[in-house]
């Protein structure tokens, strides 16, 4: 204990040099089309929304100096980026970001494993037989729960909208 040795306080401070990977999945189908009825006509959609918050974090990731890449999916992954820390990585991502636009109706378990699948070949889980078993790290365990989750939601609700409460009940798109 310095303080007792010294009597006074010191601040000790520490800078990690691991790099992180960061990939970004964002969900780009229909339903993230959605905009509040009750708000104003020119209020943000989910995917906008969306948008923003990946290009925050990316933004964030970058300046820290980990690698980033992104991941946009409907019925299957339509834009990807390989993470990497190199210049203009920021510039792509802000780039797909802007020309994205929600696309068709999705089963989100289905699109979620083909997200884990690609991650997978990235070396975040691995594949045992017909059933994933995710990595041990927070996003593997964070993927293993929304993926069951949400299946299980499928289920109860009979319909292709278990991601979305707002359209639950109505027809697929």
């Amino acid at each position: 204990n310095v303080y007792a040795r010294s009597d006074r306080y010191y601040l000790k401070k520490y800078h990690g040099e691991t790099n992180a990977e960061v990939h970004i999945v964002l969900d780009a189908s229909a339903s993230m089309g959605y905009r509040s009825p009750l708000g104003p006509p020119d209020a943000l959609t989910k995917f906008e929304y969306g948008c923003f918050l990946a290009a925050s974090l990316a933004y964030f990731a970058i300046h820290q100096r980990d690698s980033v890449g992104l991941l946009l999916f409907d019925t299957d992954i339509t834009e990807k980026i390989q993470a990497r820390t190199r210049r203009g990585q920021l510039s792509r991502i802000l780039h797909v970001l802007d020309r994205a636009r929600p696309g068709k109706a999705t089963d989100f378990s289905a699109s979620l494993q083909n997200v884990t699948e690609f991650l997978n070949r990235r070396g975040i889980g691995r594949r045992r037989g017909n059933r994933n078993v995710f990595g041990g790290g927070i996003l593997g365990h964070l993927i293993e729960k929304i993926f069951h989750r949400q299946r299980n939601e499928d289920r109860s609700l009979g319909t292709g909208h278990g991601h979305c409460p707002d359209l639950a009940g109505s027809p697929t798109l």
